[in-house]
């Protein structure tokens, strides 16, 4: 009896050290991942990402549904501007690479976003073979096919209010639209008139309501038409007002309320006055969440009652040139809670990945200076 029990203690003992081993080999990817963003399934696994669980999406007011769980929540990916033009961007790595988007990020990128409830992005450019743009510096367009590239990524929802969107006039605003639906993607922040453009989107995840909203004032000289009562356009929000009247209007239908915003001066991480007076402007109105885009760089981070205002994510694809960029990811739950986080993302080459150690490290420094927010080392954000 005595030899029967000392070989099942020894057979737990065994077991115990195996458990523990395994926990602590830095060679256990699943582990290492589950340390570094905080215990979400959804980054667990850099090697094989997990199947993609696609909202089905109509052009109906509210498009996703799914089936209430015993623990309701949404989680929802962000990301920054997208250009696709071949001939400003890193897209010829998608184009000349059998069209394989893992050409162009890695398996740790594509497992995040994929495994979103939903994701959404900026879209600075047209989607058109038509090549006659308007008459401004800067044009981008890419083939309407290549819209493909949005699907393989899993984006959701993008934003079209921006100063780039009506670069191939309404002509290639609608084969934009055209080729977007195709494919099941919304868009937002603009359309064929004002009340168009302003429509929110609502997506009912799990019971959840969440509503995406855009907007812009990104130019400095006007380009880009506003969308107005007989005329497509974007919608603008130089006239904080009109913009916040959407998020009004959202709130009262919704959850949770996005307003995802193009502003801001390119290159540089210093803030106009008019993005902080915005954000807070936003919030007040009713928005849960501020998520910025088009100043190709990552700008600061704050909370203001309660809510996070990410100014600007920078680029989350667009040149070859080595850029820091960043992922938001928001987890929602039917109780109204809100866990927030920032993801440091870097482009080598036009190859998107999860920012090294050294980037990481010198971006969360800068992103800690802001007197209201502070970041964890693995990305949640708290307020101070």
């Amino acid at each position: 009896m005595k030899t029967l029990l000392s070989i099942l203690l020894l057979a737990v003992a065994v077991m115990v050290f195996i458990n523990v081993w395994s926990y602590a080999d830095s060679s256990n990817i699943e582990d290492r991942n589950r340390e570094q963003y905080g215990g979400d399934s959804s980054v667990v696994d850099i090697t094989t990402p997990p199947e993609t669980t696609e909202a089905e999406i109509t052009t109906e007011k509210v498009v996703t549904e799914k089936e209430p769980t015993a623990y309701a929540r949404a989680k929802l990916f962000f990301g920054g501007d997208i250009n696709l033009d071949p001939e400003y961007s890193a897209s010829e790595r998608y184009i000349n690479g059998d069209e394989n988007i893992k050409n162009c990020f890695s398996t740790t990128i594509l497992g995040l976003v994929r495994d979103a409830d939903m994701f959404m992005v900026g879209n600075v450019f047209a989607f058109t073979d038509n090549a006659d743009p308007i008459d401004k510096v800067y044009t981008f367009r890419t083939e309407k096919k290549h819209a493909q590239f949005l699907d393989d990524l899993g984006v959701d929802v993008v934003s079209l209010a921006n100063n780039h969107s009506f670069d191939y006039s309404v002509a290639g605003y609608v084969d934009t639209v055209d080729a977007l639906d195709d494919l099941g993607i919304v868009s937002v922040g603009a359309g064929f008139n004002v009340a168009d453009a302003a429509k929110p989107y609502y997506a009912n995840i799990n019971g959840i309501t969440v509503a995406f909203t855009a907007a812009m004032r990104s130019e400095k000289y006007i380009d880009t038409p506003e969308a107005s009562a007989t005329s497509a356009g974007v919608m603008k929000m130089y006239d904080i007002e009109a913009y916040a009247n959407v998020i009004r209007e959202a709130k009262a239908n919704a959850d949770f309320v996005i307003a995802y915003v193009h502003w801001g001066t390119e290159n540089t991480i210093t803030l106009e006055d008019e993005q902080i007076e915005g954000a807070k402007a936003l919030i007040d109105a009713g928005a849960d969440a501020v998520i910025g885009a088009h100043s190709h760089t990552v700008q600061p981070i704050e909370i203001y009652k309660g809510k996070p205002i990410f100014y600007s994510l920078g680029d989350m694809f667009s040149t070859e040139d080595n850029k820091e960029s960043g992922l938001v990811r928001l987890i929602i739950d039917s109780n109204g809670n809100l866990e927030a986080s920032f993801i440091p993302c870097e482009s080598i080459g036009g190859y998107v990945d999860i920012a090294s150690e050294d980037t990481s490290r010198a971006l969360f420094g800068r992103l800690n200076e802001s007197d209201t927010i502070s970041l964890s080392n693995n990305g949640s954000i708290a307020e101070k």
